[in-house]
């Protein structure tokens, strides 16, 4: 029989599957090759994803050709979506009119998805294009990375029908220079809000864009996920806690505020004890981060049985602080808050009862953070992913006791994944040197020797993170072998390099 009569027999869900496993293959190119039946039912596959972006000044496939537009699902553009088309000079006046951009747009029946990186000048999206986006019928999902207000762009007030959104997410510049905002952009994302709060399940902001008034005064009928990451002193208000902010989304599952404050002494609780709520308003509420925990804070005590994953951390993440240069921080305003084992173990004595499948742990090491870890291995048994951010004590080059941490878990019968940063690496602030590399794979070496013989029996993933260099975190995991008769041994299975935030081009 041949091969396009073998095809035909199977129905569009088998073809499907066939297509999207040789696109992570990379062989459905190939195959799409072979014969115009097969080209043409894999076409939605194979052009589901398109891509935009600037080469050596040069539009590299943008605009997609219109006899791709019905196969597209996603559009993700890196540029300014603005930029020329490519027969122009992208350093001419003229630009991609709006109006085209909707036309084209909406000639996209598939279309589900649009991702902007305008990383290459950091001049933000103009209101016109903004709408012409947000407008299109079909669209479920808008994400913007690096800065999405145009500085000195008029916000015109208009009728406009905007797409029911279910998912608006917009990631910033971690490590950029002061004024992160400007008042125009808050103004364009209440107005944005306002008219997708209906429809919204995700939403992903930059604490430093978000209206207080606007999350407290809308109602959030359909909201399952927040992210929140940036400067938390707008949610330092007297007369309002994290609670009564966010008390009209009842379906909220996931809660991330990833909070970075300059004055500690301005930090207050999500949930003071002397504030009198009558009962916990997230009632489905499944995860939970936070980077910051007030002496008075009464969250941990509320959180539901439904709760499965915790997250104790720092953000940023202060492992990225190493390979800053000069006075760096000092410019961005960042500020080192590192919670602290007693913290840490008050807060988990508040929900000892929960659940909790996936925990995440970042802190300072102190004379009692042994305790802390055996604390967590006796109480949270249904643990299967832990993963622990330890750095070393200020001014102490003592060695790292990599046995003595991981030897708290040997106990943990359920745990799958253990992910650990031990501050390995002998660097300091002041010094803001890295090590030289053969010194830390003798290092990384003694640690996989100290810790192979203490896994627990139940573990099939182990994550060593690591910062060997100027580059992004090297996440490396590693499989334990275990053959009858003979200790534990620990192979290398792959690296994932942590997102690198740091070499993104800030807007100033």
């Amino acid at each position: 029989m041949p091969t396009q009569d073998m095809f035909r027999v199977l129905n569009a869900d088998c073809l499907a599957r066939i297509y999207v496993e040789a696109r992570q293959l990379r062989a459905l190119r190939s195959l799409s090759m072979t014969c115009k039946s097969i080209r043409k039912s894999c076409m939605d596959i194979l052009f589901e994803r398109c891509h935009g972006y600037i080469v050596d000044d040069r539009l590299v496939h943008w605009p997609p050709p219109p006899t791709l537009w019905p196969h597209i699902q996603q559009l993700n553009y890196y540029g300014s979506v603005e930029d020329p088309v490519p027969e122009l000079d992208w350093r001419a006046p003229e630009t991609l009119p709006a109006e085209r951009l909707a036309r084209m747009l909406r000639a996209m029946p598939r279309l589900r998805g649009i991702t902007v990186s305008n990383t290459r000048t950091g001049d933000g999206i103009s209101w016109a294009i903004l709408q012409a986006i947000l407008s299109t019928p079909q669209l479920r999902s808008f994400e913007v990375k690096g800065r999405m207000y145009r500085a000195y762009d008029r916000l015109r007030q208009t009728k406009l029908d905007f797409a029911p959104l279910e998912s608006f997410r917009y990631h910033t510049f971690v490590y950029s220079k002061p004024p992160r905002i400007y008042s125009e952009e808050k103004e364009l994302l209440s107005n944005i809000l306002s008219k997708l709060s209906s429809t919204l399940v995700t939403l992903i902001l930059p604490a430093e864009c978000i209206s207080i008034d606007t999350l407290r005064g809308l109602d959030w009928p359909k909201l399952r996920e927040i992210q929140f990451a940036g400067d938390g002193q707008g949610f330092c208000v007297p007369d309002a806690d994290l609670v009564s902010i966010l008390g009209r989304v009842p379906r909220l599952r996931a809660l991330s505020l990833d909070f970075a404050i300059a004055d500690r002494s301005q930090v207050q609780a999500y949930w003071p004890a002397r504030a009198q709520h009558a009962e916990f308003p997230w009632p489905e509420l499944g995860s939970l981060a936070l980077t910051w925990v007030h002496p008075e804070e009464n969250i941990f005590h509320h959180l539901p049985a439904t709760c499965r994953r915790l997250s104790l951390r720092s953000w940023p993440r202060a492992y990225n602080h190493y390979r800053m240069r000069g006075n760096f921080l000092r410019d961005i305003r960042w500020r080192l808050r590192l919670l602290s084992p007693p913290v840490i173990l008050e807060a988990l004595q508040e929900c000892c009862d929960l659940p909790l499948e996936h925990l995440e742990l970042e802190y300072r090491a102190s004379s009692d953070d042994i305790g802390l870890l055996a604390y967590v291995a006796r109480t949270f048994t249904r643990l299967r992913t832990l993963r622990l951010i330890r750095y070393r004590p200020l001014k102490d080059n003592a060695p790292v006791p990599v046995k003595d941490v991981v030897e708290q878990f040997s106990v943990m019968q359920n745990l799958r994944v253990l992910e650990l940063y031990l501050d390995l690496e002998n660097v300091t602030l002041q010094q803001r040197r890295p090590q030289p590399y053969e010194e830390f794979c003798r290092e990384l070496d003694a640690a996989l020797t100290d810790i192979a013989p203490t896994l627990c029996s139940s573990l099939v993933s182990l994550c060593l993170i690591t910062m060997d260099g100027d580059g992004p975190a090297r996440w490396r995991y590693y499989r334990p072998v275990r053959v009858p008769g003979s200790s534990t041994s620990l192979v290398f299975d792959f690296v994932h390099h942590e997102i690198d935030y740091l070499r993104a081009r800030p807007s100033w």
